[in-house]
């Protein structure tokens, strides 16, 4: 039995120069999506890497310049008097008031502060300020300086005792203690409790954490003011992570959709997004095997599913700051990074099928114009015969 039916020559060829061609278009469609493909994930792992590598550094530098102003301020003789200073005030103050003394700074400094809209301006507020109004009029200009110039959500400066002597923003936690149940299991207390322990010019960083008396995400960085051989207190950065955020939003080279975040051990995000409205810091989740990767210190490559709703190409590398460890994480959509390679493809396609109907159309003439001789040389022997 025959499984392959007899064909005319005329049938043959047509079939032959189809075959021929779908061989032929297969190969190099094939071969061209493979080379493509292989383009695509070599630009993308490119262009992931620089930007990953770009925003480890900005992170890095970013805090490193924040302890190199620490260390600066702390090392100035204009700190350690403005830390006995004001601290002195504060302790006359409440020689004379007792536990009135720290709700009348607050009054004068926080709710009847003469610039309600911007409490950093007022330099002095006057005899409500008492005897602490003088030695903070004298220093408070360097430090609002050192945080306008810097973007810093406050400078604050903490007596031995914990007493908060000085703030640049005047919130809440001005003229409290870092020991009181408000301000304890804060940043601020964090990073007092382990300041306070540290030798000269040794600093620490608590992670972003909600504040409540900003009511934001903040960070903290703190360092011990030393005179001679006595630590008179700590300095602090309050550092908000709007910066940070508009450093790493900024880079490029990631699509149309794809963006560069950090991201910390809880697996929350410590920047904003630029591709979101609603606010992200501790609040929106990129959990990833590669995120847990790279918060171990291995840089990783993977897919997520849960950051945007969407699949997500994701590359991570660590960043240390002090004792804490994030992830800098490089996201893009997988339909955008693939995007190139699938219209490729369907070109490819498109292409491959016009040429074969091509194909078909000529070899069906070809195969006609050469079988119409043979079949009448073939009638006229059989005719013959």
């Amino acid at each position: 039995m025959r499984f392959v039916p007899q064909l005319k020559i005329a049938q043959k060829l047509p079939l032959a120069l189809v075959g021929s061609a779908l061989v032929v278009s297969a190969g190099v469609g094939i071969a061209s999506y493979l080379i493509g493909l292989n383009t695509v994930q070599q630009q993308r792992d490119q262009s992931m890497q620089a930007s990953l590598t770009t925003a480890v550094s900005l992170v890095s530098d970013y805090f490193t310049s924040a302890e190199v102003d620490l260390r600066l301020f702390v090392q100035r003789s204009d700190t350690v008097t403005a830390m006995k200073n004001l601290t002195r005030a504060v302790e006359e103050l409440r020689m004379g008031l007792k536990e009135r003394a720290a709700p009348q700074l607050q009054a004068a400094y926080i709710t009847e502060n003469p610039n309600p809209e911007d409490r950093a301006a007022a330099d002095s507020v006057g005899a409500k300020g008492a005897t602490y109004d003088a030695p903070h009029k004298r220093f408070h200009p360097g430090f609002r300086t050192l945080m306008q110039e810097r973007d810093y959500s406050d400078v604050l400066l903490v007596s031995a005792a914990g007493d908060v002597v000085y703030s640049v923003a005047k919130n809440t936690d001005f003229a409290g203690n870092v020991s009181d149940a408000t301000l304890a299991g804060t940043g601020l207390g964090q990073a007092f409790a382990a300041a306070s322990k540290l030798p000269e010019g040794q600093a620490v960083f608590v992670d972003y954490a909600s504040y409540a008396p900003t009511g934001t995400a903040e960070s903290f960085m703190a360092m011990p003011v030393f005179e001679k051989e006595e630590n008179t207190g700590v300095m602090v950065l309050a550092i908000p992570s709007n910066v940070l955020s508009a450093r790493i939003s900024a880079l490029s080279g990631l699509g149309q959709s794809g963006e560069v975040v950090v991201v910390g051990s809880d697996g929350l995000l410590r920047t904003e997004s630029p591709r979101t409205e609603a606010s992200d810091v501790l609040q929106t989740r990129l959990t990833s095997e590669v995120v847990t990767l790279a918060l171990a210190g291995e840089p990783a490559e993977g897919v997520s599913t849960d950051y945007r709703d969407a699949p997500m190409v994701v590359r991570a590398s660590s960043v240390a700051v002090g004792d804490v460890t994030w992830a800098v994480v490089a996201v893009q959509p997988e339909d955008e990074v693939y995007a190139p390679v699938n219209n490729m493809r369907n070109m490819i396609l498109l292409v491959g099928g016009a040429l074969l109907a091509i194909a078909a159309v000529a070899g069906y003439f070809f195969a006609r114009s050469v079988s119409r001789p043979i079949n009448g040389r073939s009638s006229a022997w059989r005719a013959g015969a």
